[in-house]
């Protein structure tokens, strides 16, 4: 028996026991400060970091970069990237969600290579109260005041966790001008063969069954094609042996 061809975050504890030799460690986050929820790091006494741990979740804070609740170091000239961008370090932000693999160094943590992958970017669809919706995703914004500096047709980049309900908790919002639109989520398919993320229809995912980050083309009769679709697992965190997650 094998795990589907696409795999997630989202999905990743249900299907972990389908990976072999993949070892799992994630919590739940469930408050917008501080390290809660955050789960362990995969590290365990006499782990020589072979193949690296692949760490998914949000940048708390730098100083090096704090994920999952781990220091992480990373040289001048590491590799920085968001939605598919080379960009300098100063230009991520707390809030992120952030992929890598660490190596452990002495009592540390270190990479050469942080990629960033924002939830969904697009224009604003719909705002009421603390929630909008941008490309028909359900998103949860921190308070009522971010969401009045928004208007319809804003167009901006959102990065958090999904819930079990795919209502994606924003922990870093920020405008993002030109490119294409961008989701990552869980696919389902409906009866009539259609393919969906939260409430949009897409084409262009071919048989996937999990989640897939898609860059997206304007719609066609409210449908959006993906021009490019990469399985989630494998941005940034492909081969490694052990994994910390941070979820819901």
């Amino acid at each position: 028996m094998s795990a589907p061809p696409l795999l997630s975050r989202r999905r990743f504890l249900l299907l972990a026991s389908l990976l072999g030799g993949v070892k799992a460690f994630a919590g739940e986050n469930g408050k917008w400060t501080g390290d809660n929820g955050i789960g362990g790091t995969g590290y365990r006494p006499g782990d020589n970091g072979i193949g690296g741990t692949g760490f998914v979740g949000i940048i708390r804070k730098f100083g090096s970069v704090y994920v999952n609740g781990q220091r992480i170091a990373y040289p001048a000239d590491a590799m920085i990237e968001i939605d598919g961008a080379r960009v300098e370090a100063s230009d991520m932000r707390i809030g992120q969600v952030a992929r890598l693999v660490a190596e452990r160094r002495g009592d540390g943590w270190t990479t050469s290579r942080i990629v960033i992958v924002s939830e969904v970017v697009g224009p604003v669809e719909r705002v009421s109260g603390k929630r909008i919706e941008v490309l028909g995703q359900r998103v949860q914004l921190p308070n009522r005041k971010i969401a009045r500096a928004l208007k319809l047709g804003d167009r901006i980049a959102i990065s958090g966790l999904r819930r079990p309900d795919q209502t994606i908790v924003a922990s870093a919002i920020e405008r993002r001008e030109g490119g294409l639109d961008q989701i990552a989520g869980v696919l389902s398919r409906e009866k009539d063969g259609a393919m969906r993320i939260g409430a949009l229809s897409v084409a262009g995912v071919g048989d996937a069954r999990a989640a897939s980050a898609l860059s997206c083309a304007r719609p066609r009769n409210g449908v959006f094609v993906a021009r490019e679709t990469r399985r989630d697992a494998d941005i940034a965190i492909a081969g490694v042996q052990y994994v910390s997650i941070e979820t819901w």
